[in-house]
């Protein structure tokens, strides 16, 4: 029910009428706060943490520069906690990614 109420909410939000009908059947407060917690609820399913971006406001992994002297594994875990605030986690290697400036 948790996904129905999701998506009847999502199309409300749209002004699709259809589900702007069901959610008044439902109950489904459409002027709620809203956070995307559908995303936040897969992510964690498959144990990846993703954090909405300030500027590009879009759900991103966490990341950020090594540091002189850091491993990157030693990086990932201080910017897991600097931009989630989680402190004790299971971090492995997903892909291999290289950002650079041209």
């Amino acid at each position: 029910m948790e996904q129905t109420i999701f998506w009847y909410r999502k199309a409300a939000l749209q002004n699709h009428d259809l589900a702007i009908e069901k959610c008044k059947e439902l109950g489904i407060d459409l002027n709620a706060p809203t956070i995307d917690r559908e995303v936040i609820r897969k992510a964690l399913q498959c144990r990846m943490i993703l954090s909405r971006h300030k500027k590009r406001n879009t759900w991103e992994t966490q990341g950020g520069h090594i540091e002189d002297g850091e491993t990157p594994l030693e990086c990932a875990k201080r910017e897991l906690f600097k931009e989630s605030g989680i402190k004790d986690a299971n971090i492995y290697p997903v892909c291999n990614y290289w950002g650079f400036n041209s």
